[in-house]
């Protein structure tokens, strides 16, 4: 035996774990180092360290990630009630004026580069962040990384139209009515609309506003993914409360996105140092 075998077995085990309780992975991990009995003393210490740090690690990473998802959809929804007592979107009573959203905001739609050219796509987290619905399903409020990105090749060749961070995006093909918020310079497929603009305190009421829009009034539900269009969500009824209720709404619920913001960036942190733990056990 050598140390390294304890270092692959861990990962076996670690991988395999899942929810039990952590008395039992100490158990795992005491039983791995009384198993190595060629080991040099020190190096058994060192190694049941390692062992025990990483799986205390990944039971704090579940119970860490399922609190943080869970206080964030808590907070998620008490900003949603406090846009809905304040702004009933369903009765123009209680909005100064409903117009075109297009009136307000850029919104353009996204591009998928030819698959074929693969110098388009990249792993370099150097390039561009390419968001797709799955990327919109897995992070959640704010989109802080995707899984391809593209190329400034791509940008330029395929015309794409690159987002600023804090412009709320939206899903209108194949999964309708998720939104999100982008955190950088981004990119986006075709079954995303973007709604830019460059008025701050729009971010908040637009994202939930959003959040809370039948798009069912845009055709039958049973075909609302060939009902909704481009053209469509550009003319999409967007009611505009004054400048005043709109200022006093975002600085009360900016602070509730800004806590859900730095869980998720905790979120990332600790997802970095679960992976290069395992990473640096795994060799």
């Amino acid at each position: 035996l050598s140390a390294m075998l304890v270092f692959s077995d861990i990962v076996s085990v670690i991988s395999t774990l899942s929810r039990q309780r952590l008395n039992t992975a100490r158990s795992i991990s005491c039983c791995l180092w009384s198993n190595t009995p060629n080991i040099p003393c020190w190096t058994c210490l060192i190694n049941f360290s390692f062992i025990s740090a990483s799986i205390v690690i990944w039971f704090n990473h579940y119970t860490t990630f399922d609190t943080i998802r869970h206080i964030n959809d808590n907070l998620e929804s008490q900003a949603l009630a406090i846009f809905e007592e304040r702004f009933d979107i369903n009765k123009s009573s209680s909005i100064s004026k409903t117009v075109p959203a297009e009136s307000i905001f850029d919104i353009s739609i996204g591009k998928t580069p030819q698959r074929e050219q693969l110098e388009y796509f990249s792993a370099d987290s150097n390039d561009s962040l390419w968001i797709s619905i799955s990327d919109m399903r897995s992070q959640g409020m704010f989109v802080r990384s995707t899984q391809e990105r593209v190329t400034q090749k791509a940008i330029l060749e395929c015309n794409m139209k690159v987002i600023p961070a804090n412009t709320v995006i939206y899903s209108f093909k194949m999964t309708n009515g998720m939104t999100s918020i982008t955190t950088q310079a981004s990119m986006t497929n075709e079954a995303i609309a973007r709604f830019k603009t460059n008025k701050r305190e729009l971010l908040e009421y637009t994202y939930l506003y959003l959040k809370s829009f039948n798009f069912s009034t845009f055709g039958s539900t049973s075909s609302i993914t060939e009902a909704v269009n481009s053209k469509i969500i550009k003319a999409m009824p967007f009611h505009l409360p004054n400048e005043k209720e709109l200022i006093e709404f975002h600085l009360l619920v900016k602070p509730i996105f800004n806590r859900i913001f730095h869980s998720l960036k905790e979120i990332d942190a600790l997802q970095a140092l679960l992976d290069a733990l395992l990473q640096t056990l795994s060799r």
